[in-house]
Parts: structure tokens; sequence; C-alpha cells
């Protein structure tokens, strides 16, 4: 499984648009390499089912927001 940022901060300055769809593909497992082509729109399709079961997931299994 890949994830766009492994470290507990986010970075500095926010991806751009096409880095961010390329990323986003990732989940879709749209490999990226070198040579590939732009994602496609099933890679992007599977890529934001699986991003709504991941925050799915998320807002379950995260703790409570302090008061």
């Amino acid at each position: 499984m890949v994830y766009a940022n492994t470290g507990s901060h986010p970075p500095a300055e926010p991806p751009t648009l096409g880095d961010a769809v390329r990323l986003l593909a990732r989940l879709g497992w749209h490999l990226a390499r070198k040579g590939d082509a732009h994602p496609g729109p099933q890679a992007l399709w599977i890529a934001l089912q699986r991003l709504g079961d991941l925050t799915q997931m998320y807002a379950l299994l995260a703790p409570p927001p302090r008061k």
C-alpha cells in the first residue's frame, strides 16, 4: 500500500493539481512509472472508491477531537 505522506507532519507546500491526481491514482493501482501515460478514468474511479473507504475507516477509528 502506498500513501502520499508517510511522515507524521503534512508537507510544507500542498501538491500541484497534477501531482494530486497522480497521488490519487496510485490508490487505484496506477503504477505512475516514468513511461506510463496519465491515469485513466478507471484508475481514478477505483481510487475515489478506495479513498471513500479510507475516510470512513478513519472516521470510525480516529480518536475523538479534544475540546
